[in-house]
């Protein structure tokens, strides 16, 4: 029978054969396996595995932070479900450990609702944003979050050479999982952009650029995440509440739908998509007068 640390080499070279995960989730798997380890003798044999080791897990994380907590309860089960699918006798059975991880599970923050009206307030105000090439510039990345629904990272890595503002189109090469795919601009995504293209008199590759103190420096790289999301926390905003209004009202709009807006948010799986399906009561309203009303 082998060990344990023997099945942990094997889990790790399936993880490695796995093309749906990302680099980084990767190594995120990696850590957690290893935080999962420190409770368990790597030298035992694998039928000395019991579902009480989640029980032992859990008081090991009683100080990190619960969605620490939560994603490591997750990497375990993985392991535990690999081993006990290539090794029936040990005494762990499928229903027990979905059980005693939930049963361990911190509990979930209550997801704050998306506030479509601050969205939209702030795209009223960034629409005049024009009074430097600054202000063009993080007006550029409003639009560009709230009508591309493109993510942060992938925003930081858009050079000007992905951009075809002739057919409002932009290639994203490195997505999440490392998936290039297409994006799309809006008519007045497109027009911000190209007017703060238009301002910009420098060489450098990076579609978004700190502009201060360019003359004193030689090398320039990408927008900071940090300088990138203080344009709209002011507002109680982030990027990510941006390019989820923009999935929301294409996964919410009956004339394009929710495959829509898998497209465009870059998901592999349509029930991420639905997850950004909350009409507002309006919406709600019009569809079922829209519905029954001859």
């Amino acid at each position: 029978m082998p060990t344990l640390a023997e099945v942990r080499e094997k889990y790790l070279k399936k993880l490695e054969r796995d093309q749906d995960k990302s680099d980084r989730t990767k190594q995120t798997y990696k850590e957690g396996l290893r935080r999962f380890f420190k409770v368990l003798d790597p030298s035992a044999g694998v039928t000395s595995l019991e579902v009480s080791v989640i029980d032992d897990l859990a008081e090991s994380m009683v100080n990190l932070a619960p969605s620490t907590q939560r994603l490591t309860f997750n990497i375990a089960k993985s392991f535990l479900s690999f081993v006990i699918t290539r090794h029936p006798r040990v005494d762990i059975t499928p229903h027990a450990l979905e059980q005693v991880v939930k049963d361990n599970l911190p509990s979930t923050p209550k997801k704050k609702e998306l506030d479509f009206e601050a969205v939209e307030s702030l795209l009223e105000k960034a629409a005049g944003w024009d009074r430097n090439i600054t202000e063009k510039r993080n007006r550029a990345i409003v639009y560009l979050f709230a009508h591309s629904g493109i993510r942060l990272d992938e925003l930081r890595k858009l050079e000007r050479s992905d951009i075809d503002l002739s057919d409002r189109r932009f290639k994203i090469r490195n997505g999440k999982g490392d998936k290039p795919r297409t994006g799309y601009l809006s008519k007045i995504a497109g027009k911000f952009l190209k007017e703060y293209l238009k301002e910009r008199d420098d060489s450098y590759p990076w579609l978004f650029i700190d502009h201060r103190g360019l003359e004193s420096v030689t090398v320039i790289d990408a927008l900071g995440r940090s300088t990138i999301r203080k344009i709209v926390r002011p507002y109680g905003l982030s990027p990510h509440a941006l390019r989820h209004y923009c999935i929301s009202r294409l996964a919410n709009d009956p004339e394009r739908g929710v495959y829509i807006a898998q497209q465009v948010a870059g998901h592999s799986r349509i029930a991420t998509t639905e997850g950004y399906l909350h009409p507002r009561e309006n919406d709600i309203a019009d569809a079922m007068n829209g519905a029954f009303d001859e």
